[in-house]
């Protein structure tokens, strides 16, 4: 499987999908996904700010890492609405643009 292809199936079969994440010791949410002698970690923190990280390791060695930050700037809007929304928009990444959602 190369690399874009497992980024992609990753995205979709962790948060996109709805899984319930693992919770952490320091606070952070976590889910994994893992193919092929690849490794995928979303992990992240916080609801109404929150930030993260997506890191891919192949062989041990991690070969892709990245970082966002994201929040919901107004009171008047639900937070269930907002992340499924997010879910879905997630869910509709192709490989000719791997990005976040």
């Amino acid at each position: 499987m190369d690399f874009i292809t497992f980024l992609v199936a990753a995205k979709k079969e962790t948060y996109a999908s709805g899984k319930k994440s693992k919770k952490l010791k320091d606070g952070f949410e976590e889910l994994t996904y893992e193919k092929e002698g690849l490794f995928y970690r979303d992990m992240w923190k916080g609801s109404e700010k929150f930030g993260g990280e997506e890191v891919i390791w192949k062989d041990n060695k991690i070969i892709w890492l990245m970082n966002y930050y994201g929040g919901i700037i107004s009171d008047k809007i639900n937070s269930e609405l907002v992340y499924k929304f997010l879910r879905k928009a997630m869910d509709l990444v192709e490989e000719r643009e791997p990005f976040r959602g």
